[in-house]
């Protein structure tokens, strides 16, 4: 559907969508706490916007995630430190937004839902993201080792080509059986 499209044209596309459902989520949020409190049936509904646009399953959210991630996949960013620190930044989302960890980092660093009371903690609170990052990085940078290691050995060649040789096999099509 885009391939005839520019890269400039793509770009303001995806942005368009992008902004245009973070109106409209930003709407259906404001609308719903609005008219609560009209009657019954309509609370019932305003309550259940209200819960939609908070949500990551809204249908509005996926979109303009889906618009979000295709801008950026239009960028082509030519610096080696930003593509750097990118590559890891997958793992180290699944690292420290796994509950079982992000509940320990949160309780151990005292940032658990506690309320910004000063100036500091917004430093407090940057210094640490700062840390959970190298942290989650160099964790991040050692599974990327183990798997590559695990990958390069003999038995897991020989397994991959079984794999690979089954498949080939499986997709191959004979014409004499048509």
């Amino acid at each position: 559907m885009f391939k005839r499209c520019s890269k400039q044209l793509k770009q303001v596309i995806f942005l368009t969508i992008f902004l245009g459902c973070a109106i409209l989520n930003y709407l259906i949020f404001v609308s719903s706490q609005s008219l609560n409190g009209i009657n019954s049936l309509v609370n019932e509904v305003t309550n259940n916007l209200w819960l939609m646009s908070r949500a990551y399953s809204n249908p509005i959210i996926m979109l303009q995630t889906v618009a979000f991630v295709l801008f950026f996949e239009t960028l082509q960013i030519h610096s080696k430190i930003i593509n750097n620190l990118a590559k890891p930044t997958l793992g180290i989302y699944l690292i420290h937004d796994n509950p079982l960890v992000r509940g320990v980092i949160y309780q151990w660093l005292k940032i658990d839902n506690g309320l910004v009371s000063n100036y500091s903690f917004i430093v407090y609170i940057f210094i640490i993201a700062i840390a959970i990052y190298i942290i989650c990085s160099l964790i991040e940078w050692i599974r990327q080792q183990l798997f590559l290691w695990i990958y390069n050995r003999k038995i897991s060649i020989n397994i991959r080509n079984k794999y690979y040789n089954w498949f080939s096999n499986l997709c191959r099509i004979d014409i004499r059986e048509s």
